[in-house]
């Protein structure tokens, strides 16, 4: 589908921004209406919400050269060459970033790969993706990941970045990293599945942070203290929550807290999901220690309970926990205390996930943005409201925690990546919908509101009418700027 199959006929005049109303009332109209300011454009899209973050409604957003030229209420008629979509009083907001997703590539492309991944990446909505490093080989070395660059940079159907592992054997490679290279440095210091190597020894890691808090980078911190779990290898679902109990969780974000507080080091703390977690991190931001928190969207609509129901599909690590917790992180939410939303897309085949010992984890960066605008509308919030919110946790907070030049903004001068959300559209999601390379979707039979319309990369649609509007991949590798704990 071209983009004249949206557009309608240009009209022949020029994009103009009218002068502020002291000046309309002192100079003559002859002299603005000279001075107006033009602006061309290739692309306009009007009759829209735009989402600036907050909704500016009736608003035009003009294009050009894949960057946003104009974002405001007054009419741009653009030129001849100018393209005009009308988008049906549909939400527009910047492109989301899903800070938090598994490709599985390298090595594990028989459960994800960075087509299908990035394909349901641009379904959802999600135009940047940071990518987490316990992969096969982990990226815990500057080999490994110029290696995995190299094999995915004509994969990706959307913008993307990575993450990288810090081990028990690799500071020098901290030390030899820019932070312009990677989104993070990622601690797991609880393993699972996909994750073998755990550090969690305080000084170490006291050590790793120090040296990340001089280079201005990031540490992205997977919070569960390994020695408190118990390592049963439950049969049951019903064993699986008491193996990886919350106190391990609460003691991991205890520590990092510390390490924070001693080094300046900007650490990130990856789906919280205790109502305990949320609290120590809300404390400590309150006494400017730079510690910042995720949550994802299982944290947030399931619970132990529909574990304890419904089998391993709904294994995940950290585990669910209860409605107390899922209450306290909508709370949080709505609040404004929570820093980002990811989707945690970690993917497994039906096989591994039906088997004796099923791994944790779930597909969800396709369902992310539906699953928490139903969420905030389930809880009173307006769409207007819940749209903001997305706009928030979803694009302006990981562009400015990541520090990722161009991203998360409707302003000119913005790269013009743009998620179309109809609001008041509902659909039942199947597992025949999802775009991932496993096939299913934990959201299977679930009606969810807010639906994504259309995707702009770089101000071309990529995603509509829910079809792949490109033939070829056209997502770039993204960078990062230096960080000095700003959040």
């Amino acid at each position: 589908m071209r983009l004249s199959d949206y557009a309608e006929t240009p009209k022949p005049s020029v994009l103009w921004v009218r002068p502020p109303r002291l000046l309309r009332n002192i100079l003559p109209k002859f002299y603005w209406r000279r001075c107006r300011m033009t602006i061309a454009c290739d692309l306009v899209l009007f009759n829209c919400t735009a989402f600036v973050p907050e909704p500016l409604p009736e608003a035009y957003i003009g294009i050009r050269n894949g960057t946003i030229a104009y974002v405001g209420t007054q009419k741009p008629d653009g030129t001849a060459e100018t393209a005009f979509i009308d988008m049906q009083r549909r939400f527009v907001l910047p492109g989301l970033i899903d800070s938090h997703v598994h490709f599985r590539t390298p090595g594990l492309d028989h459960k994800e790969d960075y087509r299908h991944g990035s394909m349901a990446a641009l379904a959802g909505g999600v135009t940047t993706v940071l990518d987490m490093p316990n992969t096969k080989p982990e990226i815990s070395t500057r080999a490994a990941l110029q290696e995995k660059e190299q094999t995915v940079q004509k994969l990706s159907y959307v913008h993307y970045g990575h993450h990288f592992l810090l081990t028990r054997r690799n500071l020098e490679e901290i030390k030899c990293l820019q932070a312009g290279d990677v989104a993070s440095v990622k601690v797991f210091m609880a393993g699972h599945e996909t994750a073998e190597h755990t550090v969690y020894d305080y000084n170490y890691l006291l050590e790793a942070a120090g040296i990340l808090a001089a280079k201005g980078m990031l540490m992205t911190v997977h919070a569960e203290y390994e020695p408190l779990l118990k390592r049963t290898a439950s049969m049951a679902p019903s064993g699986y929550e008491e193996d990886r109990r919350r106190d391990a969780a609460i003691r991991a974000v205890e520590m990092m807290i510390g390490i924070s507080r001693q080094t300046g080091c900007q650490i990130h703390i990856v789906h919280t999901s205790t109502e305990e977690e949320a609290s120590l991190i809300i404390a400590a931001k309150s006494k400017g220690i730079p510690v910042t928190c995720e949550v994802i969207p299982p944290h947030l609509v399931f619970t132990n309970e529909d574990l304890l129901r419904k089998g391993w599909d709904f294994k995940l690590s950290p585990p669910l926990r209860t409605r107390r917790d899922a209450a306290c992180l909508w709370e949080h939410l709505i609040t404004g205390y929570i820093d980002t939303i990811g989707s945690d897309h970690a993917p497994h085949t039906r096989t591994e996930k039906n088997s004796s010992s099923p791994p944790a984890g779930m597909p969800g960066v396709q369902e992310m943005v539906s699953v928490i605008f139903s969420g905030f509308i389930d809880r009173g919030l307006n769409p207007e409201q819940a749209a903001a919110l997305i706009a928030k946790y979803l694009s302006q907070r990981p562009a400015e925690l990541f520090h990722i030049p161009g991203k998360g903004r409707l302003a000119q001068g913005f790269d013009a990546d743009l998620t179309v959300l109809e609001p008041f559209a509902t659909f039942v999601m199947t597992d025949e919908k999802a775009f991932s390379k496993c096939k299913w979707s934990i959201y299977t039979g679930q009606s969810l509101r807010g639906e994504v319309q259309m995707v702009f990369l770089n101000g071309t649609v990529v995603y509509a009418n829910n079809v792949i509007q490109t033939e070829q991949p056209t997502g770039r590798k993204i960078t990062f700027e230096s960080r000095r704990c700003t959040v």
